[in-house]
């Protein structure tokens, strides 16, 4: 309905519409101007293992200009018919969702912004994982499926939030924007049924785990997987954007692995709450923030069987000076190619990271990894391997500042993982715990004499012999 609507479009600089096939919408963008949008196609492709689907695509007229775009999957909001739009969700992903993560009740759901200023409204907007460099490790965004080391899990959790890997109980977790706590600590504000935040159990007790933040406009913000919070994170309180919450970890729900749920759950045009895709704000505060000359970008993680054709594509990447000249692969078994989007296949089920180099017309660098989860559907195995690799600090790492590495290889199997730092001095040897929730994680610690980009690489295979390869950049300076 239109009040619907009008509680969706709380007065920010985002409008966001829900269109059904060949249904068309005017909206009144947050500069006055108007948008009418028409959706007029939609297009989706899954996997043949799970079912899950990799990439969806929606057809959208805006103001007589249409184009495709792609909904969610690190995509940034592209210029159609005068304003910017985006896609976070489309249709095509409750055909087999575990649950409905979104209040979609129609076909595909488009955000709108006018051509300049900012993406998101509040007055401050913050990275929410302090100190680090941006996606510096594993993460999960933009409804990528997760839990590909399980093949037979046909129910799918599209990752409507974004997970933000990194060093367990050692990374500083920040609120994002201003507001109240309105749960911590296993408790909650009284009024809040109904909504998102709400209380969650695991492993038989109230988890801990969760933070839920409001902000001045009703939205709430999910910080869960904390290893500990900080004494002044108490119910009700306010907070100011920047302010410590907490430390990373793998608490409750996390699959063992150490990192950040960050979420954005908001009134969506259908009347429900939903999940606000927030890849974009954490885009648009990173790079105002830092000023980062390119940033590379990889992901979404890959997902197929050996023999089967897998399309890397470092497209999403962005130089902010100039124009990008090169993209350079570097893979696992050490071939090399360039472009945009390459093809690879893989004989052996197992874990890879693939590296991408991206060079501006100045020459100025940046690097991604792109995961890609190998499994052989025959072997009908409950579990695969692969591993989590996360070093502090990871932004602005001097010449001899120790850096901390943990990681962790999740899967039944043996074997140790070998460490190569990248600047030729001797490998080390650990084994971490290889059960989502027993076992330690190996850290080493390892500092670096000269000034460069360096790139270690973490291997570790199991009892049958399948890889599980993490990659990691560490620029350091003077």
């Amino acid at each position: 309905s239109d009040d619907d609507d009008d509680d969706a479009n709380d007065g920010g600089v985002r409008q966001v519409v829900d269109l059904s096939l060949g249904e068309v919408a005017t909206v009144t963008l947050s500069d006055g101007h108007e948008a009418v949008v028409k959706l007029l196609d939609t297009a989706s492709r899954a996997d043949d293992i799970r079912g899950a689907v990799r990439e969806s695509t929606i057809q959208v007229e805006v103001n007589g200009e249409a184009k495709w775009i792609e909904c969610g999957n690190y995509t940034l909001p592209e210029p159609i018919g005068g304003v910017r739009a985006d896609c976070p969700v489309s249709d095509a992903l409750y055909v087999n969702s575990d649950e409905d993560r979104w209040g979609l009740r129609k076909n595909a759901r488009v955000r709108l912004w006018p051509m300049e200023g900012r993406l998101f409204d509040a007055e401050e907007f913050v990275y929410p994982v302090l100190d680090q460099r941006w996606l510096a490790n594993r993460s999960q965004s933009g409804n990528e499926p997760t839990d590909d080391y399980l093949p037979f899990w046909t129910a799918i959790y599209y990752h409507s939030g974004t997970d933000i890997g990194g060093v367990d109980a050692l990374d500083r977790v920040v609120a994002a924007v201003a507001g109240r706590i309105v749960l911590a600590n296993g408790q909650v504000l009284p009024g809040y049924e109904g909504t998102p935040a709400v209380l969650q159990q695991w492993a038989g007790s109230t988890r801990t785990d969760v933070v839920f933040i409001e902000d001045d406009r009703g939205r709430l913000y999910r910080y869960s997987h904390l290893d500990r919070t900080v004494e002044e994170t108490t119910l009700g309180r306010r907070v100011e954007a920047g302010e410590l919450i907490g430390f990373l970890g793998n608490g409750g729900a996390s699959g063992g692995w150490p990192h950040l749920h960050f979420e954005i759950e908001a009134m969506q045009p259908s009347g429900l709450w939903g999940a606000e895709e927030a890849y974009v704000y954490l885009w648009e505060a990173y790079a105002g923030a830092e000023g980062p000359a390119v940033i590379a970008v990889a992901r979404p993680h890959r997902y197929a069987e050996t023999g089967e054709t897998v399309m890397l594509d470092g497209s999403k990447s962005v130089a902010f000076l100039d124009e990008i000249a090169s993209y350079e692969w570097k893979f696992t078994d050490g071939e090399t190619a360039s472009g945009a989007t390459v093809e690879r296949t893989y004989d052996q089920p197992g874990f890879y990271t693939e590296l991408l180099k991206v060079t501006d017309a100045e020459g100025r660098t940046a690097y991604d990894f792109a995961t890609v989860q190998i499994v052989h559907a025959g072997d009908a195995l409950p579990m695969y391997t692969y591993m989590h690799v996360a070093h502090s600090p990871s932004k602005d790492v001097r010449v001899g500042e120790d850096v901390v590495f943990k990681a962790r290889v999740f899967g039944i199997g043996g074997g140790k993982e070998d460490w190569d730092f990248g600047d030729g001095s001797p490998h080390e040897t650990t084994q971490s715990g290889n059960w989502p929730f027993a076992g330690d994680f190996a850290a080493v610690t390892h500092a670096y004499s000269e000034p460069g980009d360096y790139l270690v690489r973490v291997e570790r295979f199991n009892e049958r012999g399948e890889p599980a390869v993490v990659r990691l950049w560490v620029p350091v300076r003077e």
